[in-house]
């Protein structure tokens, strides 16, 4: 694994920054073709940095250790998934690993090129051609990307959805209304809950950017209810004043990496200036570690396992969000 000085994370092209964009792919120039920018947002001090760095690598050993002969994860039902190779697309990262799944995913959607998808496997479909774009800088060869372009969004659960209209904006395929589509589609989520407003906040500033970055009042409006919930300007605490789960971290993160750092300075109201360090902070300290195995996983369900689909993926959540965050 590399130690914090050797780490390189940055914000992806704007085809896709806005979910996956700080995955860097500086250290492969051969592949490299996404361009990484720096946000010029206040960094992470020095000793947060190092435990960010300390947390990805052991959170990245224990997808490595899960990871299946065939190069994929399995859940409990016995369904195979690539979504944790999402947080193996980094130079860090183990590259065999990252190139096992892609190799397996990909062979498997093949096999169902020509029939109708599932839900579950338009969700695959989505999770291979993220990994493919950040691993290579272009989408998966044949008819993945067309039948990608096609498929029913609004079968998938709302985080699937935002990742599959990033993937078809990194494909350089839009679909016709689909943060729009998405932000409709989240009015009707009861009770709000903060990954829900994040990814609305997130489907309504990549609806319409403003020239400037700043975001428009919808989205200050979102930022607002979640900076109140979450309270990253409070005193750490034992109990976060609102459970943070880490795809509502990455959803949060993956907006306000994009925002200058002027939109904080002019108004705290939205998050702390400095948001990074006590985002990461409170993700670091929700790490659990299996005192039997030694494996390191976030899962917030009722009953931890670092074996449990939960902690599959919270824990490639987490990591992905750490990554933007080290930044």
């Amino acid at each position: 694994m590399a130690t914090a000085p050797h780490r390189h994370a940055a914000h992806a092209s704007a085809a896709i920054a806005a979910l996956l964009g700080a995955c860097a792919l500086t250290a492969r120039a051969q592949s490299a073709a996404l361009v990484p920018v720096r946000s010029g947002q206040a960094v992470l001090p020095e000793s947060i940095l190092r435990e960010t760095y300390a947390a990805i690598d052991r959170a990245r050993a224990t997808l490595v250790r899960r990871q299946g002969a065939d190069g994929l994860w399995t859940l409990a039902d016995g369904t195979p998934t690539a979504f944790p190779a999402l947080a193996l697309c980094d130079p860090a990262a183990p590259a065999r690993e990252l190139d096992a799944a892609l190799a397996a995913a990909e062979t498997r959607l093949a096999e169902h090129a020509t029939k109708p998808w599932s839900p579950g496997t338009a969700s695959e479909a989505v999770y291979a051609t993220l990994a493919r774009l950040l691993h290579s800088g272009r989408g998966p060869d044949g008819l993945l990307a067309t039948r990608l372009a096609r498929a029913r969004l609004d079968a998938l659960p709302q985080d699937d959805a935002a990742l599959a209209l990033s993937a078809l904006d990194g494909l350089g395929t839009p679909r016709d209304g689909g943060w729009a589509w998405l932000v409709n589609r989240l009015r009707a989520h009861r009770p709000a809950d903060v990954e829900s407003v994040a990814i609305a906040a997130l489907a309504r500033f990549n609806s319409g950017r403003s020239q400037d970055g700043i975001p428009a009042r919808d989205v200050q409006e979102h930022l607002r209810w979640i900076a109140a919930r979450i309270q990253l300007d409070a005193p750490r605490r034992a109990e976060d004043p609102e459970p943070l789960t880490p795809s509502a971290a990455f959803f949060i993160t993956a907006l306000a990496a994009q925002l200058p750092r002027r939109a904080f300075l002019d108004d705290p109201s939205l998050l702390p200036y400095n948001w990074r360090a006590p985002l990461a902070s409170r993700l670091i300290a929700r790490q659990r570690v299996d005192p039997a195995t030694g494996l390191h996983f976030w899962d917030s369900s009722a009953a931890p396992s670092a074996n449990g689909d939960t902690a599959l993926r919270e824990t490639a959540y987490a990591i992905m969000t750490l990554v933007i965050l080290a930044e």
